[in-house]
């Protein structure tokens, strides 16, 4: 199954000329991973990369119905303390998943990691965005890096963005 799934990670903040061409540069890569054969794309839906990446399965699944999106969850209470648009946005995509899977009951200070070993030892590639010294959250650099660690094509957007 690695070979037709791929996971999403980045950094928390990506300025907001980034965010309006990121999304395009989304759905040109993941239509090369369908082309490609891929079918499953993992989110842990936390940071705005996970939440964009989302997004954009979403709408290119309105064109490629085999195409799946898996939402995984670091816990029950993932979205604990989210407010506002991003709650709703959390909600939404929860809603419009294929699937949900929650990697720990409960809190505590490992789950994000367990969510981000599952993501990618069920994946076969990874795309990310993490810009280079960046290190706003640990757990996505430690995911990009686990990714690499076990052998799958990670695709960094970050690398070569230009404005």
């Amino acid at each position: 199954m690695e070979n037709i799934t791929c996971c999403f990670t980045g950094q928390r903040d990506i300025s907001e000329n980034k965010c309006k061409q990121l999304p395009i540069r989304l759905a040109k890569e993941i239509g090369k991973l369908i082309d490609c054969g891929v079918e499953r794309f993992y989110t842990g839906g936390s940071s705005v990369f996970d939440i964009m990446s989302a997004e954009v399965v979403l709408k290119l699944r309105e064109e490629f119905s085999h195409i799946k999106l898996i939402f995984v969850l670091s816990c029950r209470e993932q979205a604990r303390g989210l407010r506002g648009e991003r709650m709703e946005t959390h909600k939404k995509i929860l809603r419009k998943a294929d699937e949900v899977i929650c990697t720990s009951e409960s809190y505590d200070s490992q789950c994000a990691y367990r969510r981000s070993r599952y993501m990618v030892e069920n994946s076969g590639f990874c795309v990310c965005f993490m810009e280079e010294g960046c290190y706003d959250i640990d757990v996505n650099r430690y995911m990009m890096n686990y990714a690499r660690g076990k052998d799958l094509r990670v695709i960094n957007l970050a690398q070569g963005f230009m404005l």
